[in-house]
């Protein structure tokens, strides 16, 4: 699951590729009391957080590591 709360990453469409194997869910963080929050989040299957921006990775790296390579036009 990709957790995007559409910040200044365009997380959603980095990981569209990735559409047929992650779910993306738009949304924003509830009141976090002045906290820092990610601007997106990818959850792995397993449940365990595998990325999160802003990080130093890449979120295509991350995704590619965890999800295969993307699904490219004209394949299924």
């Amino acid at each position: 699951v990709l957790i995007s709360t559409g910040g200044t990453l365009d997380a959603e469409a980095l990981a569209a590729g990735w559409a047929d194997r992650v779910d993306i869910v738009a949304g924003a963080w509830a009141d976090t009391g002045g906290l820092s929050t990610p601007d997106a989040v990818l959850v792995r299957p397993d449940g365990y957080i595998a990325w999160a921006a802003p990080s130093d990775d890449d979120l295509t790296e991350a995704l590619r590591r965890w999800f295969g390579a993307p699904l490219t036009r004209g394949s299924r």
